[in-house]
C-alpha cells in the first residue's frame, strides 16, 4: 500500500532491570518518516 511501511527491529533486555527495553524511539521514527516522504 502506497504511504506504508513495515518496521524490523529487535528489542535488547534492559540491564538495570532485565526487561525489554519497549521505550518509543522519536529519532528513529523521524528517520524513517523522512525516507518514506514524497516530494511533489
Amino acid at each position: 500500500m502506497p504511504g506504508s511501511f513495515y518496521e524490523f527491529i529487535s528489542r535488547d533486555v534492559d540491564p538495570a532491570t532485565g526487561r525489554l527495553d519497549l521505550s518509543f524511539d522519536a529519532g528513529n521514527a523521524t528517520g524513517i518518516f523522512a525516507t518514506t516522504s514524497v516530494k511533489g
